[in-house]
């Protein structure tokens, strides 16, 4: 877990406002200790954070809450976690953009991803797999606009529709430009590396593999099939 962004230190929040010890993980998890978040703490930039438009963010999760703002996105977005457990994402705005799964507060850790920008428009990105897009003129036309921000994780900042994050996120990137789908796909490999023999990424990838075969009472994956499915294709579910 890093606790700077660029120049921008992260500090510590309790609920009341004072320093307080966010907690990490005492084991490995997608890549050395994750953030833990207790629903009472956040991590926040010490001053403002102005971009353009475009930009792009991604980070590993696995939630304990439903109704939970989870991170604050650049120009005064959100990612947030709805009532279902599925991701939402706020444009500057406020406007809510929710996808239909996969949920996210299972137990187990999944890699989410958000890009902004006039080349790829936007797109939220779950598990391998793009579960919302739309034209950089839909999302403009949904509240998206230059604001400065004061990047947070575990909270957002004056948001009242639920409450703040319980669980834990590791191994976070932002980037002040856009990502494509399958840049981001490439980034869930590489930030889940931890050395010889496959990643968390495909590791997860080749399981969900498996349970394609299995169902079908077929073969194992093979190890072309599994980077296949790296790859974003969709061999291994025909």
């Amino acid at each position: 877990v890093s606790d700077e962004i660029g120049s921008q230190h992260l500090v510590c929040t309790s609920a009341t406002g004072a320093s307080s010890g966010c907690g990490t993980t005492g084991d490995n998890q997608i890549r050395g200790p994750a953030a833990s978040f207790a629903g009472t703490d956040w991590f926040q930039a010490e001053t403002t954070i102005n971009t353009a438009l475009s930009h792009s963010m991604w980070f590993w999760i696995q939630a304990d809450c439903t109704s939970c703002a989870v991170l604050t996105l650049l120009n005064g977005g959100a990612v947030t976690i709805d009532s279902s457990g599925n991701v939402v994402v706020e444009s500057s705005s406020g406007t809510e953009w929710a996808s239909s799964g996969p949920a996210v507060n299972d137990g187990h850790w999944h890699f989410v991803g958000h890009s902004i920008g006039s080349t790829n428009g936007e797109i939220l990105f779950v598990d391998g797999d793009v579960v919302l897009e739309r034209t950089i003129d839909e999302a403009t036309a949904a509240g998206w606009t230059t604001t400065g921000t004061n990047f947070t994780f575990g909270a957002v900042d004056g948001w009242t529709k639920g409450d703040m994050f319980t669980g834990f996120i590791d191994e976070t990137a932002v980037f002040l430009s856009e990502l494509s789908a399958y840049s981001l796909n490439h980034h869930m490999g590489a930030s889940s590396w931890r050395g010889t023999g496959l990643t968390f990424a495909e590791r997860f990838l080749a399981s969900q593999c498996e349970d394609h075969r299995s169902a079908a009472k077929t073969q194992t994956c093979s190890q072309s099939e599994v980077d296949a499915i790296f790859e974003g294709y969709t061999s291994c579910k025909q």
